[in-house]
């Protein structure tokens, strides 16, 4: 958080990874400053911009599901537990 937060505030762009914050109430510290910054601030998810999801969220802009208010997903590893050479 305080290192999120003090590159912000002197003007940087801030990639996090996950998690975001320890709290909740840390991360909404973050979310605070990246909202007052003129820099960028992003959550690193690596799935965020896989093909299905950009397909869903294609599917969302054009309103076919009409006001999400809530989204459940769920991920599978093809090779099981993560491990050697996985």
């Amino acid at each position: 958080e305080e290192y999120a937060t003090d590159a912000l505030d002197a003007g940087l762009d801030v990639l996090l990874e996950k998690p975001l914050a320890h709290s909740i109430e840390s991360a909404k510290r973050i979310v605070e400053a990246a909202n007052a910054a003129d820099g960028f601030c992003m959550a690193g998810f690596n799935n965020r911009y896989a093909n299905p999801v950009e397909v869903i969220k294609g599917h969302q802009r054009n309103g076919r599901f009409g006001d999400i208010r809530h989204i459940e997903a769920n991920y599978i590893r093809r090779r099981g537990i993560p491990g050697r050479g996985s």
